[in-house]
């Protein structure tokens, strides 16, 4: 990920339960790689089948066993700035 550099920028890894109110997130924080330019760094996060993390809502360490969705989330008070050039690249391996 090439984005703004803030220790409230997290991955919410996420499940969303379609048929009942069975939602649940956990946030994990990326791991910088190295910094690009001002207040813009080089982060990347390790995706795996039990990811453990805080609740967004309790703050209490948690581990999410089903995923089904991956967003950005800021836990401050102030808005991110996102600069031009600024991204995410998934690269997933398959296995059976």
């Amino acid at each position: 990920m090439s984005i703004p550099e803030s220790p409230h920028l997290n991955l919410a890894v996420i499940y969303i339960d379609n048929n009942i109110d069975n939602h649940a997130g956990t946030l994990i924080s990326p791991s910088k790689i190295q910094s690009l330019d001002k207040n813009q760094g080089l982060f990347s996060i390790e995706l795996d089948k039990q990811m453990k993390g805080n609740d967004p809502i309790t703050g209490e360490l948690t581990t999410l066993e089903k995923i089904n969705g991956l967003a950005l989330y800021n836990n401050g008070n102030d808005p991110i700035e996102f600069k031009e050039g600024s991204s995410i690249a998934l690269t997933a391996t398959f296995t059976k």
